[in-house]
């Protein structure tokens, strides 16, 4: 039998070779909701859903478009399975880049969503590392200070820090929202 996890619903979702069949949304924003950033280590409880939620309404802001803004939503829902690492942990060990690619190949599947191009991964990351950068100077002790590659994005969004229900209720709504957007719009 593969090694498996275990989701809120239920779902038994293997790590190896992740179906799409067990992997559903509910199961992503429940687990990205519980997830604090950085370790847990900011000043307040602030989750991988709302900064998910944030990075895809950036997006949508800076005109990419409703297939952008998706992507941007989900660019970390491989967490969901995996977790959320630090990165200076993430990037020194081998192999974990795969599995989350792997993750994410379901996890597109499941959703119905063609996979980010090499362009479209960049506009994301580019969102990401921009509020990478307002998070840490709002939520961490040295407000970024010292961090490799910050920026500073005149499109920030208001960091609230949503309770986990909060910010679960408001990862599903922007899928919904997108989703139905995106028929007006060709995902590919």
């Amino acid at each position: 039998m593969d090694p498996f996890i275990e989701t809120a619903s239920g779902r038994r979702v293997t790590v190896i070779t992740p179906e799409p069949e067990n992997i559903c949304l509910a199961d992503i924003a429940y687990s990205l909701a519980m997830q604090c950033r950085y370790t847990g280590h900011c000043g307040r409880f602030y989750s991988v859903a709302e900064h998910s939620v944030h990075v895809s309404s950036v997006l949508q802001d800076r005109g990419h478009g409703w297939r952008v803004s998706l992507l941007g939503l989900l660019h970390d829902a491989a967490e969901a399975f995996v977790g959320d690492m630090a990165a200076p942990i993430k990037w020194h060990l081998d192999g974990l880049r795969e599995v989350e690619g792997r993750f994410m190949q379901a996890i597109y599947s499941s959703l119905c969503v063609p996979p980010a191009s090499k362009d479209e991964h960049a506009i994301v990351k580019q969102a990401d590392v921009d509020l990478l950068s307002v998070e840490a100077s709002l939520l961490m002790p040295s407000k970024g200070h010292g961090w490799e590659n910050l920026t500073d994005p005149d499109d920030a969004p208001a960091i609230q820090c949503w309770t986990p229900k909060q910010a679960r209720t408001e990862f599903e709504m922007r899928f919904g929202f997108l989703t139905n957007h995106v028929h007006g719009e060709r995902l590919v």
